[in-house]
């Protein structure tokens, strides 16, 4: 996996490297005539076709299927005149139905529901519920459960209608529970039609459940605060009255679920809707874009450089930027307006920020065409045939109070976005949130590409190994998060590439100066581009130190008199890493710095009353300082090399004991890491939101703001016994690896499982490496990154618990600290990388191209799903 550099025997001129070692060391060369591998241009146009034409076959297999023959509506239908519904205290819960044992054995459950508004008539087709279902009479807090059912129905005591479920139905926790129509669709007779069915007042209904187990079941609602019994103000189509206790008032829970009603809309395809969403006509807009989309992937594939070095870090660099931006435009493409994280307040604040009133309007009106509030955090609404043109309210009462101040918030971003203003000026709403997303797409495609040619270049004395960035395609989510409207994609592309000059750094102890100036104009740019970045200082710094600590016992890799022997100077690559940060601060602005001084002084009283440039001069300082230090170790003689002949057994006992961990994962789960109290609660759809809950006779948990440190502990064991064949914590983990969507569509838990182990065990292939070929210097350097994660996962959680009005720490907010990790993570497997180059590359070729584009299918099946239907 590693080999050293040094000064001893006969070197090339080329490199400074002795010439039978370097032979020896590049296994794309053959030893006796110095031939590529037998790996062209035809295996790769081959394997691209192959590929690449699946991959567009799977594609245009989604795309055109049929869209739903139904249109599906809330249950909690919200008033359009009181948009502020949640500002009345209403949080998210469950309402327990009632439950006595049946003379027969098993227990039955059941709820009186009162409809506020009608529903449809002949044309209703179901009614869905969402459930909560726990082991016995447990309180809703305690562990999820599961009930076949042995008979379900809904019946309207007012009308006589019947709906029910199929007998041996299966329920979880989370699952909407369908109660149908029998017999199917009828066919409507306007001559005898009822009335009473079809319109008219009101109706009562009672939900009725049989079970064979003993569990309680309860409705998940939205639930009011204390009322009077008259005063129904929140609109929902129904309700669940619940009395309080020692109180003549009353709580209202409104059902999360759905209607469904058949439509006499004209039939369209996938393709269709997706075009119709976005507002641009017929399904051949969406194919041509979906042809696109496998062009650049199969452009990916034809770079694959196994068998290259001499060309190795541009066809990789090309390779992933191509791979990666492919599989982010199918999920631009697909994932309708308004969908994206936070985009709503994004837009509108781009909008808002450039004093564009009417592309303000128009991206509201887009907004209520889109359905955007009626499908935002409920996986069980559908955008069908009869949606559209359609128009559907918004919950917030204008764009105004979604204002995030672009300018303070991310004045990278800002910068980016006034330098592409002229091509999102003047632009429809739906073409101008295209060409917003497809601006952060290609940031963080640039960055990924950098970031895999950075991990492919190698270095002295280092087998060059051009699949070393492959990692960077195994985040079945990143694609997704990277298409955004937002700073984050920005972020994810700065991230990717201080991910791998910190892999190089665990690598290598000496490093051009390129490398590290690199490293500290990524960070200084990520520091600009959001205060999220703060908390990633602590990994930077363990890189850092670990790297300042880990040096070589050897004075230099180099030819003295090379220009590499310059380049590869520890001294100059620390004044590069300062030069860089400060070059990043002529991103800044006045205001910008403002915030982040104020920012950081309020944890660093010392800095208060100081600008930014005293800050970033003074870390200059510093950096020349360190500069001035490895300058004088480097004159002082040393014993070549840095390995020793004696193996390290202890590093193997290390290795095991992660493996016994990951392990673990899978029998005892991660501890589970609760979610803070928020603004408004967002968490309708996951595990535990009855911490939510206002005290009252409905069930309340613990304290959803928990105590600094018993916050702190929670994260960091979440998100280091998150890794394994186990189910991820949701928050730390599972939101970063598997989210498609607002925090409501999660790609298969299969995905998550795959990844975590497989990185999981690359730490352990470290150390067992390490163990068989001792290098200290290496050791402490990678202790140090591993460390820091850890410790810089304790410092997000931090911040979030002290921070006035932060939302709740998960997966997106971690995003950079997993980039920074996983490079390292994916060292331990470069030895197998290395070795598949020479004896097995269509072996290295399929490994590279096939799993993530497996990951994409999942993550893009489950996408459609979400947003189109089964």
């Amino acid at each position: 996996m590693f080999t050293r550099g040094g000064d001893a025997g006969r070197r090339s001129t080329r490199t400074g490297m002795p010439r039978a070692r370097e032979v020896a060391s590049d296994p794309t060369r053959d030893p006796a005539g110095e031939r590529p591998a037998p790996w062209g241009w035809r295996q790769r146009a081959a394997l691209a076709f192959v590929v690449g034409g699946a991959f567009l076959a799977f594609l245009l297999a989604l795309a055109t299927r049929p869209g739903l023959p139904y249109r599906t509506d809330l249950i909690e239908h919200w008033s359009p005149d009181r948009p502020l519904h949640l500002g009345l205290g209403l949080r998210s819960g469950g309402a327990p139905m009632e439950r006595a044992a049946l003379a027969g054995g098993g227990w039955i459950h059941s709820v009186e529901i009162a409809e506020l508004a009608p529903l449809p008539g002949d044309e209703l087709r179901s009614v869905d519920f969402l459930v909560d279902v726990r082991a016995g009479d447990s309180q809703l807090g305690e562990r999820p459960g599961k009930a076949r059912f042995m008979h379900a129905e809904l019946r309207d005591l007012d009308r006589g209608r019947i709906l029910v479920s199929g007998d041996g139905t299966v329920a979880r926790t989370e699952d909407l529970v369908e109660f149908r129509v029998p017999g199917g669709r009828k066919a409507a007779d306007p001559g005898k039609a009822d009335a009473a069915v079809a319109g008219g007042k009101p109706s009562r209904w009672r939900l009725e459940i049989q079970t064979r187990d003993d569990v309680s079941i309860a409705l998940r609602c939205l639930v009011s605060p204390p009322t009077a019994e008259a005063g129904i103000t929140n609109g929902g189509t129904m309700a669940i009255r619940i009395p309080v206790a020692n109180s003549a008032s009353v709580r209202w829970a409104y059902p999360h679920g759905r209607t469904t009603t058949w439509s006499d809309a004209p039939g369209m395809s996938r393709a269709g809707l997706i075009a119709a969403l976005w507002e641009r006509g017929s399904a051949s807009w969406t194919f041509f874009w979906i042809v696109v989309a496998a062009s650049m992937v199969g452009i990916g594939i034809a770079c694959v450089p196994v068998g290259e070095t001499a060309r190795a870090g541009r066809l990789a660099g090309a390779a992933i930027g191509f791979l990666f931006g492919g599989f982010g435009l199918v999920h631009l493409l697909v994932t309708p307006p308004f969908m994206g994280i936070d985009e709503p307040s994004h837009v509108f604040s781009y909008h808002n920020w450039k004093g564009d009133a009417d592309a303000t309007h128009a991206a509201w009106e887009l907004g209520y065409r889109t359905h955007f509030a009626r499908m935002m955090m409920r996986p069980h609404q559908k955008f069908a045939p009869g949606d559209v043109g359609t128009k559907f309210w918004w919950f917030i009462d204008g764009p105004g109070t979604m204002d995030t101040h672009p300018a303070l918030r991310s004045v990278l971003a800002a910068r980016v976005w006034t330098a592409t203003r002229g091509w999102v000026e003047g632009q429809p709403a739906g073409v101008g949130i295209w060409r917003l997303r497809w601006i952060s797409l290609l940031a963080a495609s640039a960055g990924i590409g950098i970031a895999g040619g950075l991990l492919a270049r190698g270095g002295g004395g280092e087998t060059r190994a051009p699949a070393l960035g492959w990692w960077l395609l195994l985040v079945p989510s990143l694609p997704y998060f990277a298409m955004n409207v937002s700073n984050y994609p920005l972020l994810i592309g700065l991230w990717a590439v201080a991910g791998a000059c910190i892999a190089r750094m665990v690598n290598h102890a000496t490093l051009p100066a390129t490398t590290l100036g690199l490293f500290g104009l990524v960070f200084g740019l990520a520091v600009h581009t959001s205060v999220n970045a703060l908390p990633m200082t602590v990994i930077v710094v363990a890189a850092m130190a670990g790297w300042f600590l880990g040096r070589e016992n050897a004075r230099q890799t180099t030819v003295a008199g090379e220009p590499s022997a310059v380049l590869g100077s520890r001294a100059l690559a620390w004044l590069a890493f300062g030069v860089g940060m400060v070059v990043a601060h002529l991103a800044s602005s006045a205001e910008y710095d403002e915030q982040l001084v104020r920012t950081i002084a309020s944890k660093v009283p010392f800095l208060a009353g100081r600008g930014a440039w005293w800050i970033w001069l003074g870390l200059l300082g510093g950096c020349a300082v360190l500069a001035l230090f490895e300058a004088a170790w480097a004159a002082r003689a040393h014993r070549p090399g840095g390995a020793s002949s004696v193996q390290w057994p202890a590093l193997r006992v290390v290795a095991v004991m992660v493996v016994v961990g990951m392990a673990a994962n899978l029998v005892m789960g991660p501890p589970h890491v609760p979610a803070l109290q928020e603004a408004v609660p967002l968490w309708d759809f996951f595990p535990h939101q009855q911490r939510l809950l206002p005290s009252a006779i409905l069930l309340q948990a613990s304290d959803p703001n928990p105590p600094v440190g018993e916050y702190v502990s929670g994260v960091v064991r979440g998100f280091v016994g998150s890794w394994g064949p186990g189910a991820g914590d949701v928050m730390v983990s599972r939101f970063f690896w598997l989210e498609n969507g607002y925090l409501d569509s999660l790609a298969p838990l299969w995905e998550s499982r795959v990844l975590t182990t497989f990185f999981g065990l690359g730490i352990a292939l470290l150390f067992w490496r390490l163990s068989s070929h001792p290098n200290r210097p290496r050791l402490v350097r990678s202790v140090a990154v591993i460390a820091g994660a850890v410790a810089t996962a304790a410092a997000f959680a931090y911040a979030a618990r002290v921070t006035t009005s932060t939302p709740s720490l998960h997966g997106r907010y971690l995003i950079g600290l997993y980039l920074c990790l996983l490079g390292t993570c994916f060292l331990g497997w470069k030895g197998i990388i290395v070795r598949w180059q020479t004896q097995r590359p269509m072996r290295l070729a399929l490994w590279l191209v096939l799993p993530p584009v497996l990951l994409q299918a999942a993550s893009l099946s489950v996408v459609f799903a979400r947003y189109f239907g089964e």
